[in-house]
């Protein structure tokens, strides 16, 4: 979502230094990983990865549903605060949910297969790293809604998983 991030302020027709936005970004994600690492211990690690997920979602749609032009099923959050919020919101959230799954996902897995499950997953993440900014370059050439409401939706859908199917390894003990 970051990576086209000059583009999108571009495309926006947002006034200021692109790179500002890129130190607010940055700078919020700090407050992101502090809170889900305290919430993690406090509420447990799959409501907050579930519900720091589905906000994520929530907030990449209202990124994306608020630039000029853009609609989805009448729903069209055009201007600044919009943009500029749910910008925010998405990097507060989506890199708070990257702190709560190191502290849940190793958790899942035996500790005889602990380093290769989590390696495993770990490397399955970094094959949809690579795709994910290809398959949205190649998708904002359609518009920055289709770019970015799959992004939306596959955060909302992997926090409905985990709080549907997920398993709270709070005060488990390793086995």
């Amino acid at each position: 979502m970051f990576i086209w991030l000059p583009q999108t302020v571009g495309a926006a027709g947002v006034v200021g230094n692109v790179y500002g936005y890129f130190l607010l970004v940055g700078f919020v994600q700090f407050p992101g990983y502090f809170s889900a690492a305290y919430l993690v211990e406090k509420i447990g690690r799959k409501p907050t990865l579930g519900s720091y997920l589905v906000l994520s979602g929530v907030f990449t749609f209202v990124f994306a549903t608020s630039m000029p032009g853009v609609s989805l099923f009448g729903v069209a959050l055009s201007g600044f605060w919009p943009f500029f919020g749910g910008l925010l919101a998405a990097s507060f959230f989506s890199l708070g949910a990257w702190g709560a799954i190191y502290a849940y996902t190793p958790e899942l897995f035996p500790t005889e297969a602990r380093a290769t499950g989590n390696g495993f997953a770990g490397g399955v993440g970094k094959i949809a790293a690579v795709i994910g900014p290809i398959l949205a370059g190649a998708l904002v050439e359609i518009g920055y809604l289709a770019a970015l409401v799959p992004l939306a939706i596959a955060f909302a859908a992997g926090g409905i998983a985990v709080l549907a199917f997920g398993r709270e390894t709070k005060g488990e003990p390793l086995t």
